[in-house]
């Protein structure tokens, strides 16, 4: 790689890039369609408020997720049906591999 070009950032990356976010997306995918405030996302997930709100405006930003204002709180969802599919159908295929990868170790 020359010193001009890029490492290569896998879109998948950029999304998934830290477990909070990870954790935000199958939190909403589980919920979809109900939008939760930040505050009831940070508890249910397991990580601080301000990670958690960085985390929601990075995939706000990205599309991944949308808002809604009620006085003066937001209350986040997924962006859509589709997006909560991918989130789900990522969440299970994953465990079916870890799953068939585990019973497929031979016992000593």
């Amino acid at each position: 790689m020359d010193s001009e070009s890029k490492p290569y950032e896998p879109k998948l990356e950029q999304v998934l890039g830290t477990k909070g976010k990870v954790r935000i997306l199958c939190y909403l995918a589980e919920n979809y369609p109900h939008d939760y405030p930040l505050s009831e996302i940070s508890r249910q997930i397991g990580i601080s408020k301000r990670a958690t709100n960085v985390n929601l405006e990075e995939l706000t930003k990205q599309g991944m997720t949308s808002y809604r204002t009620i006085g003066n709180r937001i209350f986040y969802t997924l962006a859509n049906e589709n997006l909560c599919s991918a989130v789900m159908n990522m969440e299970n295929n994953l465990k079916e591999i870890l799953q068939a990868s585990t019973s497929a170790k031979p016992t000593s």
